[in-house]
């Protein structure tokens, strides 16, 4: 589902409910403190030109926001090629893997709690939901143009408004609204959402419709 994750193993990463006290896979037994519930992979602005590539993993009581810097994605990589060399895979099964893994990096938080994530960085940075006065969040949209097949897409906006202002964009079209379902149970009226479809332009430069 997009944005919106089951629960994790804390131990083998299984997918298991949020609700078992053992995994299924494994055996090993889960925390009783509730794990993040949503994680979303965004660019951060840093300025006016400058872009830094984040997941923001959304807690009952808090935002984590974690970078990637690009030191840490070499590092990643560097690990992973060097694990695809040692199980022997050749260029199409190593870029495969490569791309599954990039494809499903998010899924690491969910099997860790808020203080792991922000111990892993310095860069990493939390907001408490009750700082919360405002977030923004406005979904991706693809556009077709009458007359023709092709499609041009919209990057989508999350603003949170606290004791900073965090300014976000990402790919999410949110199309069957779990985003929207968790940001209104974590912080209700204090959402503003906007969310989109499919946008039929008319001759390529009028007005669409929904």
């Amino acid at each position: 589902k997009e944005g919106l994750k089951m629960a994790f193993c804390s131990n083998c990463g299984n997918q298991i409910s949020d609700q078992a006290a053992f995994c299924n896979k494994c055996g090993t037994k889960q925390s009783q403190t509730p794990g993040a519930h949503m994680v979303l992979n965004v660019n951060k602005k840093e300025g006016v030109l400058s872009l830094s590539s984040c997941y923001l993993v959304f807690f009952s009581d808090r935002i984590v926001c974690s970078v990637l810097t690009k030191e840490r994605q070499n590092q990643e990589n560097k690990m992973l090629q060097e694990k695809i060399k040692s199980e022997g895979k050749g260029f199409f099964k190593g870029s495969a893997a490569m791309m599954s893994y990039w494809a499903n990096y998010g899924n690491r938080y969910y099997t860790m709690n808020p203080d792991d994530i922000l111990n892993e960085s310095n860069n990493n940075t939390v907001i408490y939901n009750s700082q919360v006065n405002r977030i923004i969040f406005r979904s991706a949209e693809r556009n077709q143009h009458m007359g023709n097949d092709n499609y041009t897409n919209t990057v989508g906006e999350l603003i949170i408004e606290g004791p900073e202002k965090i300014k976000t964009t990402h790919k999410y079209g949110d199309s069957n609204k779990n985003i929207k379902r968790v940001l209104e149970s974590l912080f209700g009226d204090r959402l503003k959402y906007k969310g989109t479809g499919l946008t039929i332009h008319i001759g390529g430069n009028k007005e669409g419709f929904m």
